[in-house]
């Protein structure tokens, strides 16, 4: 892998600047895995009751180690590779400031691959895959093909140019190194980071110790524990998911070789066929007190196979498999939904139930739906991006874990009503003092508006929302409101039409008015009975009168 072993001292912020360089590309190659996932499991059609007492079917599916379907068992093993690309990404990050250096999260450009797959190289030289693009997609042959190669074993066995660069890579006339456009595997990319840590010099250190920095910013969103967000136990009780503040360079680097093992044992180093050593497979009685029971037995029994595994299994499903464009094609022509297929069981619905399913099923089928919800979609993504990399760079803002996984419902979504998620890239909006976050709820132009003009996003505790009115999951012990400071609020904007307060009796003063809720009342008219209130000296705002809910808000799901 070196090609020597001792080096100047001179060398340190060559070789520095050049270990930085390759670690950002390892967050940014995990990071492009999770929208090109995410976007062909939701693809897989499917539904899903948000409420065990309610009647409401929406597009989607969950984990669930009971149902034997191709389309379900095919979710179930994306799914569990999905949610290891997380983790990967949380290891590569943590890694990025244990040597000194904060992460950034780029919003990706889909539709400018190619053929040609970040760090690792180019199809159209791999046996077998010259015909692949890389792209977003429902699961068909060319994603499962694109996902065979991004974790194949052994690429370098069948890349007629064998990329296989070696450390440390040259210096230019311009003093730094000349970082290799590709790798040849993703494997190949973490075997120079580990190359690069151990660079020896003239004084008998690395440049590991050189360059780990104590008390680093680290996130985690596996191994910690706390009562408020329900996370009881570690779910990888068996290897360290970031740094500890106490170590020393010596064994923060038996740390780093174990982050690094993890995710080339789990996912993209595997040897094929091989199973994932015991202590990188998530506890499966531990996750079930975080999570579902069918969570925790998915991603355990899934996670003892390489990523490349799961997808060979996946693939020879293929033709039995069904996603959201095979059924739309096979539907009328702009009718395709129908208020019972959003039933869970029509003939005991009640008539608002029914209502409800229709006025759903007709924004489902119009033709504007999709571009709508991705565009949602888009903002959501980029604005929560900005929210992670913020997390690394400041210990007092919280990982968005459940930002992440709403953008899950909006990708069903996308699908479901004929479009294909884009994940396009969008500069993260600029948040003003009483700019809404929902439709209507603007006291420059009150009830009039037709949705969020501050910015459509997911932001949870990162408070992405801070300032606006309305922010759609608020929690428990508050009322949707301006949401001034991390942690008032929980948010999704647009409100949902079906989002309902879950539990509590909230209440808020404003501007000497008592505001209560109760379980099961609605978000959105809580959030325009405080936005009156909030705004009692504007007559405009006196006199709107509450909008008809558009096609977004109405086909968004609830949390």
């Amino acid at each position: 892998m070196s090609s020597m072993t001792h080096r100047h001292l001179e060398q340190v912020p060559t070789d520095r600047a050049a270990l930085h360089q390759l670690l950002q590309l390892a967050v940014e190659v995990e990071l492009f895995t999770i929208p090109l996932y995410m976007s062909s499991l939701y693809s897989i059609r499917g539904m899903y009751l948000n409420s065990p007492t309610g009647q409401s079917m929406w597009p989607g599916m969950k984990p669930n180690y009971q149902v034997s379907s191709a389309n379900q068992y095919a979710y179930n093993a994306i799914f569990s590779v999905y949610i290891q690309e997380m983790l990967h990404l949380q290891l590569a990050s943590n890694l990025c400031t244990a040597v000194g250096f904060t992460p950034q999260f780029p919003a990706l450009d889909y539709t400018s691959f190619g053929s040609s797959i970040p760090c690792i190289g180019d199809l159209k030289n791999v046996k077998g895959y010259e015909d692949v693009q890389v792209r977003l997609g429902p699961l068909d042959h060319n994603q499962m093909k694109l996902f065979l190669a991004i974790e194949m074993p052994d690429w370098e066995a069948n890349d007629d140019n064998n990329n296989r660069p070696a450390v440390p890579f040259p210096v230019g006339a311009n003093g730094k190194a000349t970082i290799p456009a590709s790798f040849g595997s993703i494997g190949h990319l973490y075997h120079c980071i580990e190359a690069y840590f151990d660079l020896e010099y003239d004084d008998k250190t690395t440049l590991w110790d050189k360059v780990f920095t104590a008390d680093s910013v680290q996130v985690d969103m596996f191994n910690f524990k706390s009562q408020k967000e329900q996370h009881a136990a570690r779910e990888y009780p068996q290897f360290p998911v970031s740094f500890s503040s106490n170590l020393t360079a010596k064994d923060a680097r038996k740390t780093a070789r174990e982050m690094i093992s993890a995710i080339l044992d789990q996912g993209e180093g595997a040897v094929a066929n091989s199973v994932v050593p015991g202590r990188f497979v998530p506890a499966e009685q531990r996750m079930e007190k975080d999570y579902s029971k069918s969570n925790a037995i998915v991603r355990a029994q899934w996670d003892k196979q390489s990523h490349y595994d799961r997808f060979a299994l996946v693939y020879s499903w293929l033709d039995m498999i069904e996603t959201w464009p095979t059924w739309l094609a096979s539907r009328p022509a702009g009718a395709a939904w129908t208020a019972d297929d959003l039933l869970l069981d029509p003939t005991t619905a009640t008539s608002a139930d029914i209502a409800a399913a229709q006025a759903r099923a007709t924004a489902m089928n119009a033709a504007s739906t999709a571009a709508e919800i991705d565009n949602a979609l888009s903002h959501s993504y980029c604005n929560l991006l900005a929210a992670i990399e913020s997390a690394w760079s400041n210990s007092a803002i919280s990982f968005p874990a459940a930002a992440m996984q709403a953008l899950s419902t909006r990708v069903a979504t996308v699908w479901a009503t004929g479009g294909s998620p884009s994940f396009t890239p969008v500069t993260p909006s600029v948040i003003g003092n009483n700019a809404h976050a929902c439709q209507g709820l603007d006291p420059n132009n009150p009830g009039t508006n037709n949705c969020a003009n501050a910015v459509i996003h997911t932001c949870a505790g990162s408070n992405s929302c801070a300032n606006q009115g309305g922010c759609g999951y608020p929690p428990d012990t508050s009322l949707p409101d301006f949401n001034s400071a991390a942690g008032n609020g929980g948010c999704g904007a647009p409100i949902p039409v079906a989002q309902i307060l879950h539990n509590g009796t909230p209440a808020i003063n404003v501007n000497g008015t008592n505001i209560t809720a109760s379980t099961g009342q609605s978000v959105y008219d809580t959030a325009w009975t405080v936005f009156q209130a909030r705004f009692s000296g504007n007559e405009s705002v006196q006199k709107a009168n509450k909008p008809t809910p558009n096609s977004l808000r109405i086909v968004l799901p609830p949390s």
